[in-house]
């Protein structure tokens, strides 16, 4: 059955007994394929060879927008051109689906978090990138190709932020083009959206200081109910160790020795990446005890966790809690305060002892204040002796915060046997 396929044909076509075809007259190979069921296809049927070749038939289109008798030509034309020059259209639509499934977003970041992610980034870093993927970007990107995210879409998926939080709306800023950087480095994304694209602006550094009498504060209060069992140690040894609130919270067995008084933490514990090794002083000694049951510390496990093998959980909760106790007793602090406040308030305490500043930089793992490409080699002292005396100096201040209350001073042994 032959004719020019126009508009008229499509529409005067009526579905059969079973499908049939309507081949049209200018193009050879462009059909319209009418189904039983009143469906209209566009199709190209061809040989990619002679006549001893077998005829293969691909499928243009469902008759409506954008496919018109016209376009549905001209796309035909196209095709075949591809044949002459021995290109399947079939195997090249094939790939284009198999693309658009394995370079949808959600598909796509999992390849990323895998491929570059596992292997660039430390423990820490992942798990932060990896939940924040999970929560912010594949809700609004994730079904979306990567060649059809556009700014539109990014600007979507930050104003899901909070406006409270604007270090994660950058923060998701710069992962997100990471990830598209990254597609376009394996060849799967010609260009990304992001170029010349603005980002979020920067936050102020927050510089919220815990005074002498706030830290008295806080420490008085960490002994108040039973459940601080495990909350009361975990935020003394934030404050005594000055250590990141995660890697407090990760803390394990394994990581500590008793005898050498040290905590040391893997390199994937850490924001940096570098093996980092914290003196422990009395104080911490103290505490360690206690959750230790004795001098004798468990071989393995974590040091802080609410049920076998569960990280701790809940650090807003508990924060909250704090501040009622500490209201309850009306000894408010003046300021609103943060658990990271702790550790900024450990480094300028540290100052104010006139500890040097590498020696601060050391205990809190950041690179030296005078590192760089040229001078890094050469300044490779640890300030193993100078750590371990500001660690005693820390916990010696701290001693006499609290003399009144005496919170810290508890005898370990008969702590641990109640």
């Amino acid at each position: 059955m032959g004719s020019k396929i126009t508009l008229r044909t499509v529409e005067a076509a009526k579905p059969s007994s079973s499908d049939f075809f309507i081949w049209d007259t200018e193009v050879h190979g462009f059909g319209l394929k009418v189904t039983k069921a009143g469906k209209k296809v566009y199709v190209l049927q061809f040989r990619m060879g002679g006549r001893g070749t077998p005829t293969r038939r691909h499928t243009i289109g469902t008759h409506a927008s954008p496919w018109q008798p016209g376009d549905a030509r001209n796309e035909a034309r196209r095709l075949l051109e591809q044949v002459k020059s021995g290109v399947d259209p079939r195997k090249v639509e094939q790939e284009r689906q198999r693309q658009e499934v394995d370079l949808r977003f959600d598909r796509y970041v999992q390849s990323f978090l895998e491929s570059y992610a596992k292997r660039e980034w430390g423990e820490r870093t992942y798990k932060t990138h990896e939940s924040n993927i999970r929560r912010w970007l594949v809700p609004v990107l994730g079904m979306r190709p990567l060649a059809s995210i556009e700014r539109r879409h990014i600007t979507e998926t930050l104003d899901k932020v909070p406006i409270h939080s604007p270090a994660l709306r950058r923060d998701l800023f710069k992962l997100i083009r990471r990830i598209l950087n990254w597609a376009i480095e394996q060849g799967d994304l010609n260009q990304s959206p992001m170029v010349g694209m603005r980002g979020p602006s920067k936050i102020a550094p927050r510089n919220r200081l815990l005074t002498d009498q706030e830290l008295q504060v806080i420490l008085a209060h960490t002994h108040e109910e039973p459940e601080w069992a495990i909350w009361g140690p975990f935020i003394r040894l934030l404050l005594i160790t000055g250590q990141r609130r995660g890697e407090v919270a990760g803390m394990r067995w394994e990581e500590l020795d008793h005898n050498e008084k040290v905590w040391t933490l893997e390199s994937k514990r850490t924001k940096n990446q570098h093996v980092h090794q914290v003196p422990l002083n009395d104080l911490a000694i103290i505490e360690l005890d206690i959750l230790g049951q004795g001098a004798a510390w468990p071989r393995r496990g974590a040091v802080f966790q609410h049920k076998p093998e569960t990280s701790l959980a809940g650090f807003s909760k508990m924060k909250a809690r704090l501040d009622r106790i500490i209201g309850e007793a009306d000894l408010e602090l003046k300021r609103e305060w943060r658990l990271h406040d702790i550790r900024r308030s450990f480094a300028t305490g540290l100052q104010r002892l006139h500890v040097r500043m590498e020696v601060i930089a050391a205990l809190q793992n950041h690179r030296s204040i005078h590192s760089g490409k040229t001078t890094e080699p050469y300044h490779l002292h640890d300030w193993a002796p100078e750590r371990v005396e500001a660690m005693q100096l820390w916990a010696d201040h701290l001693k006499a915060l609290v003399a009144p209350q005496e919170p810290l001073e508890l005898d370990a042994t008969s702590a641990a046997g109640k």
